[in-house]
């Protein structure tokens, strides 16, 4: 185990909790104003905190809740976070643009409404958990998460989006990726019937588009 450093007003039990090198007692919530004070001492090198040692990050279930991603840009090596049960309803400035090698976020249980570009920059992502938001488009959703090539566990049940028509089979086949989604595994007959689908839609879409112009060509209306 790493020796906690010594860091202003924060104890090395407080220290371990919100770095996962102990688990979290479920009876006791972590204050927001001690994890605060930890990443502004990480973020000034206050008491030989360095950043640069961090994988792992738990800032879930603080008391009071986080309202926004703090700015994080100075955990070059972050690999895991933890922001679970907050009340983050905002994924803009600072955010987790420059946290280019996370490969695990837990956002659940909080009131995201939308992604946009939020996660534009974090490519590498294999872990996702979004449930319990209040994620409207699943479209905009699934377009956010389209360039995460790695991703292969994904949540969003609890989210208004997931209640749209045919939500999984679009899923499935705008993120080819996965492998669980909502705790599911995504079988290879779902693969297959979402390509299926939506390769038909497609054709029709081209079929349209064309005697739409030959319909033109012809002076139609």
């Amino acid at each position: 185990m790493t020796a906690a450093p010594s860091l202003p007003a924060v104890s090395k039990h407080e220290y371990r909790v919100l770095t996962g090198q102990v688990k979290q007692d479920s009876s006791h919530r972590t204050q927001s104003a001690v994890a605060q004070r930890m990443l502004d001492a990480f973020q000034h090198g206050a008491g030989h905190a360095r950043a640069v040692d961090v994988s792992d990050l738990h800032l879930a279930d603080l008391d009071p809740p986080f309202t926004r991603v703090p700015d994080l840009s100075f955990f070059n090596n972050l690999q895991a976070l933890w922001l679970r049960h907050n009340n983050i309803a905002d994924m803009s400035q600072p955010g987790l643009s420059h946290n280019f090698r996370l490969r695990e976020l837990y956002l659940d249980n909080n009131r995201l409404r939308s992604l946009d570009t939020a996660l534009a920059k974090i490519y590498n992502l294999e872990v996702l958990h979004l449930h319990n938001n209040e994620l409207r488009s699943l479209r905009r959703t699934v377009a956010a998460l389209s360039r995460m090539q790695s991703l292969r566990e994904l949540n969003l049940f609890g989210n208004p989006c997931a209640d749209e028509d045919n939500y999984r089979m679009f899923v499935i086949y705008h993120l080819p990726s996965l492998e669980l989604l909502d705790r599911a595994i995504v079988r290879p007959s779902e693969r297959k019937a979402a390509r299926e689908y939506y390769s038909s839609l497609e054709v029709l879409r081209q079929r349209t588009a064309f005697g739409h112009t030959v319909t033109s060509c012809l002076g139609g209306n």
